[in-house]
């Protein structure tokens, strides 16, 4: 990574981030070794706030040119409505869509899906512990990308989830630090 500058625009509401990348890598599985460099801007929007409903918005747009003169890019935008009734219960409703064009050497380039639409819901259930659920729809395959239940341990000054993908049967194990319900 060369870099990333990130800033508000004004008091819009609006920020900026942009950023520079460089490396060398290899695919495993394909074989593929070679330079890769290049860019990426993201445009978000912090969100209208009515009541307990927060409604944010975000652009990204990513660049990548290859050793060998191939180039891919992907423009990615999300919409998303959160609820929370602080600090017990929360949920986020996510649309993504992405689109791409060029060609890339790397598969792990390509994103595993074009179209989704996710439902997230946390609560607390007491001063140390909260469960919830990531559920992600991909609207183009018609299939669940992500079924995930989790349990979170907060400490004071982080918090540990575990979580089970009923998807895909994986274990994930995640550290962040606590707060308000996303």
């Amino acid at each position: 990574m060369l870099g990333t500058v990130e800033s508000p625009i004004g008091d819009s509401g609006f920020n900026y981030e942009l950023t520079g990348f460089w490396g060398h890598l290899r695919d495993m599985t394909e074989g593929t070794d070679l330079d890769r460099w290049g860019f990426g801007t993201k445009l978000a929007y912090d969100g209208i706030e009515y009541n307990n409903f927060t409604l944010t918005g975000t652009l990204n747009f990513l660049d990548r040119f290859y050793e060998g003169g191939q180039n891919y890019s992907t423009l990615e935008g999300q919409v998303r409505l959160r609820y929370s009734a602080q600090p017990k219960w929360g949920a986020a409703l996510t649309y993504r869509h992405i689109t791409d064009w060029g060609s890339t050497p790397f598969r792990f380039d390509i994103p595993t899906y074009m179209e989704e639409l996710g439902l997230r819901q946390q609560t607390r259930l007491g001063r140390r512990w909260g469960a919830g659920f990531d559920l992600r729809w991909d609207l183009e395959d018609d299939e669940f990308n992500r079924a995930e239940y989790n349990l979170t341990y907060i400490l004071d000054s982080f918090q540990v989830s575990l979580g089970w993908d009923f998807s895909d049967s994986t274990v994930s194990v995640a550290l962040g630090l606590p707060g308000s319900l996303r």
